[in-house]
């Protein structure tokens, strides 16, 4: 099929009535950084923006894991003193919708569940048709509808979508949730199949919000829906334990010819660090050399990092050598005449690319002299710039993967039943630590044959730093410079 205009919204057009369905890659949840209620009756979530919720179809959608059993707990409140209703979970294991209308209190109950995991996330689903007046539950795709019929509408009254509390503190919710959407229609069964344990992009059609709550820290979550932020009160992030390249001041060694630019090329270079260095110390987290002369570095020292590259320098005060997790993305356009330096999704430089030589070298580094863990060091073949949606610049995002668009290089250490990618790793362990990331990473599932290799194709090399304890088999049964070929 061709199609004369762009599609937007999964849609070409309303009166067209035409809809473009199908899965994109990459979209598996796993049970990642989720938002912590702590069940304290002024904790909750709420959005920025008050939103009507009238005169529509409603789905609300999400994925809880509740720390308490035999207690109400409210999982989504809207309204005001006139007019409200919740979303909530009984202590018997039943969702409920609770309404409240010129005094006019009614309640409407599903089936019990099973009882809920302790260790897994189970999805609740409300669905309300409006012209049907008719209401439905599901726990993860099964219906446990017990009467459809509801004689209740929802009012027009713009009011923020709160999550974990009711509109006066009652009946706090104390667990964990993630993957929030609120829909602007009744979901019907095969929806609830086709979007079941996988992520959005935001443009579904009748997406009215979205809230992954995947951001690992900080008080506010995004919408990809249609950017109502959420603003948490009280609340922290769970994030599972995961993997990272432990670094102990050695210089990691990357592969020349995947790691290089013209000088006319655009590039980003992206890259997790922690470190647990002093703030004297010298850090090269990313480098290239000619020989023994230096062509393009960027270097943390006394609270300050600093971009070399031919005859710009440009540093910024930052300080990152307090134990954290930070994301560090370097954005060169030469097509703008624009450098661009993010750290944890904030702009903290902002330069001229005149002067800026090639990114290329006999060799290329990175975390030089760094006491820490790195993770995720990617190089892009453009200048990726931050957007609504959470590109590569945003800290929330999941790892990048082979698929991802325009990537040139993201290495990562082969499985011990593989040789050697070519890193020097002399001196550098695998350790287990606190992921500050979206996800829990299995080293089981993800040290495959395939999660390792290079590609060396005019495509993309793309892999991470996280393929566990193998790593030191590997490096130590093949040799570190072992040569690779995908």
């Amino acid at each position: 099929m061709r199609f004369s205009e762009p599609i937007a919204g999964n849609w070409l057009d309303e009166d067209n009535n035409f809809q473009i369905l199908g899965v994109t890659n990459a979209t598996g949840i796993t049970q990642t950084t989720s938002l912590y209620f702590d069940g304290q009756a002024d904790h909750y979530a709420a959005s920025q923006a008050s939103r009507e919720l009238a005169i529509t179809d409603l789905t609300i959608d999400m994925l809880i894991k509740p720390a308490e059993k035999n207690r109400e707990m409210i999982l989504f409140a809207h309204g005001n003193e006139e007019y409200s209703f919740t979303f909530s979970l009984t202590a018997d294991n039943r969702l409920k919708l609770t309404t409240e209308s010129d005094g006019s209190h009614k309640e409407y109950l599903s089936k019990q569940m099973d009882e809920l995991s302790a260790n897994d996330f189970t999805r609740v689903i409300m669905s309300y048709e409006l012209f049907e007046n008719k209401i439905h539950f599901y726990a993860g795709t099964k219906d446990i509808t017990d009467n459809d019929f509801i004689g209740w509408i929802l009012q027009d009254e713009a009011a923020p979508l709160r999550f974990g509390a009711g509109l006066k503190g009652e009946n706090p919710f104390h667990g964990n949730m993630m993957e929030v959407r609120l829909w602007t229609k009744a979901l019907s069964p095969a929806e609830i199949a086709n979007t079941h344990l996988r992520r959005l992009t935001g443009y579904e059609h009748g997406l009215l919000a979205y809230y992954p709550l995947s951001e690992s820290k900080g008080n506010t979550m995004d919408d990809l829906a249609s950017g109502a932020t959420l603003a948490a009160k009280g609340l922290s992030w769970t994030n599972p334990q995961g993997i990272s390249l432990a670094t102990n001041g050695n210089k990691v060694r990357l592969q020349p010819t995947l790691f290089s630019r013209t000088e006319a090329e655009d590039y980003t270079f992206m890259c997790w660090f922690r470190s647990d260095n002093a703030s004297s110390d010298k850090i090269s987290l990313f480098g290239t050399a000619m020989g023994d002369s230096v062509t393009m570095q960027l270097a943390l020292h006394e609270d300050i990092i600093r971009f070399t590259a031919g005859d710009v320098d440009q540093f910024a005060s930052a300080d990152l050598t307090d134990g954290n997790w930070h994301h560090c993305v370097l954005v060169i356009s030469k097509t703008y005449n624009s450098g661009t330096l993010y750290i944890d999704n904030r702009l903290i430089l902002m330069f001229p690319t005149i002067g800026i030589g090639a990114l290329a070298g006999t060799s290329v580094w990175m975390a030089d002299g760094l006491e820490g863990n790195i993770d995720d060091v990617c190089l892009f073949e453009q200048a990726r710039q931050s957007g609504r949606k959470g590109t590569t610049v945003a800290h929330r995002r999941p790892h990048a993967t082979s698929r991802q668009e325009q990537l040139c290089a993201c290495p990562r250490p082969r499985t011990a039943h593989q040789p050697a990618v070519q890193l020097d790793l002399s001196g550098i362990r695998t350790a287990h630590q606190l992921s500050r990331r979206s996800r829990a990473r299995s080293t089981n599932a993800r040290c495959t044959s395939q999660c390792a290799m290079w590609r060396t194709s005019t495509a993309t090399a793309c892999r991470r730093l996280s393929c566990g304890p193998s790593m030191r088999t590997s490096t130590a049964s093949s040799g570190a410079n072992a040569p690779c070929r995908s």
